[in-house]
């Protein structure tokens, strides 16, 4: 069965662990995916 995670479900689990605010643990997520998504672009 395959287990399909949200990004809320991804800051909550983040924030539980490194224990800054839900708030600036979503920012950190945005900007570490927009890290990725804009070194995908460059490769394609």
């Amino acid at each position: 069965m395959r287990l399909n995670l949200t990004k809320k479900d991804i800051i909550n689990s983040l924030y539980l662990q490194i224990g800054y605010s839900k708030n600036v643990t979503e920012n950190i997520l945005e900007d570490l995916f927009n890290i990725i998504f804009d070194e995908l672009k460059k490769k394609w």
